[in-house]
């Protein structure tokens, strides 16, 4: 996802190693019971973002957004509601930062040898805790007083591919937990984890924005939204249909709507063959089907193949080439059969629902 107005690069995301986000965006409600967005109290509590606005990165991802499913290793985030915070990209060597006043509860190794920092918060007798991993030679101890905005130490390298090509990003996983209400019993690991965006500042709320509005990562075909519910242990397959609400004169038919379909990965399936299609016409009708595979690059858009299959699963019919771009409920999309788009200049624009 991007501005379309927009000089960036704008890279997909390989989920990789600790890896697990558009649109204008204003702070969330929330109730006693978790709210719609995932949060739990009003917010006499309020934090910042833990990047500065002049330290933000999109070089692999930007963010990864709460509640998204994927992850590094066998079942990731696939089945246990999701992921619990978001993955902040940072500039290298850039400090990460305290998102509000507290104490820091504790200073942990991880097994890659970073560190895992985590803030108590204590507001009008309520407790929240904040967390921070990948850090890198931090600069607090455990019992230490601080204040909102100050440095916790260098977020972590970490390699991934954009591509073929192999990139080195850096970032931390930033995680908000509530303790304000009794969740679920329902097998959730992190389960006060709760969406960070309901809590923010307007200042943090800005450079929320400006990372999020260009930020891609594989799992937005279906899940494109930044601060949904954590979901029931086991939500696969999920599904998302997009409606057409234009296209170009001349040229490509585009279906009047597509529905991506996130398989169930199992097995930390590859990210960029996570989905399957289907083309519906404006009765209702199946015309087309397959599988989806994503080749996120440091392009200006991100790119998507369409390979139409038979009942069995079998390739029947000719490849789409494509580019396409989404902005929360908005998605821009355009391909050929035998070159691929250079730009999004003559697609398709297809909506969904929140």
């Amino acid at each position: 996802m991007r501005v379309y107005t927009s000089s960036l690069l704008i890279p997909g995301m390989y989920l990789f190693l600790l890896l697990y986000g558009c649109g204008s965006k204003t702070n969330g409600s929330s109730d006693s019971t978790g709210g719609t967005t995932g949060v739990t109290t009003a917010q006499s509590f309020v934090i910042e973002m833990p990047v500065r606005s002049e330290d933000t990165s999109n070089v692999f991802l930007g963010i990864w957004p709460f509640a998204v499913h994927g992850g590094s290793g066998p079942g990731g985030h696939l089945y246990d509601g999701g992921h619990p915070g978001w993955d902040v990209e940072f500039k290298a060597g850039t400090s990460v930062r305290a998102a509000a006043d507290g104490t820091i509860q504790s200073v942990s190794t991880d097994s890659s040898g970073k560190k895992t920092i985590q803030i108590q918060h204590t507001v009008g007798g309520k407790s929240y805790r904040t967390n921070y991993t990948n850090i890198e030679n931090p600069v607090v101890i455990a019992g230490d007083s601080i204040k909102a905005g100050s440095p916790l130490g260098a977020a972590g390298r970490v390699e991934g591919f954009i591509g073929p090509t192999k990139v080195t990003y850096y970032m931390t996983h930033f995680q908000l937990d509530d303790f304000n209400f009794t969740p679920a019993d329902d097998g959730k690991s992190n389960k006060n984890s709760v969406s960070p965006e309901p809590f923010l500042t307007t200042q943090g709320i800005g450079i929320f924005q400006n990372v999020w509005t260009v930020s891609a990562y594989p799992q937005e075909l279906t899940e494109p939204f930044p601060s949904p519910p954590r979901s029931v242990l086991n939500p696969f397959p999920i599904k998302r249909s997009w409606t057409l609400q234009s296209s170009p004169s001349g040229g490509i038919v585009f279906p009047h709507r597509i529905e991506f379909i996130y398989v169930d990965p199992a097995v930390d399936s590859s990210p960029q063959n996570i989905h399957d299609y289907a083309f519906y016409n404006a009765t209702g009708t199946v015309t087309e089907s397959g599988s989806v595979t994503l080749q996120p690059k440091a392009s200006p858009f991100s790119t998507i193949d369409l390979q139409p299959q038979d009942g069995s699963g079998n390739n029947s019919g000719q490849k789409k080439i494509g580019v396409y771009d989404i902005l929360e409920t908005t998605l821009k999309i355009d391909w050929g059969t035998t070159t691929r788009p250079a730009s999004l200049s003559n697609s398709a624009l297809y909506t969904t629902q929140k």
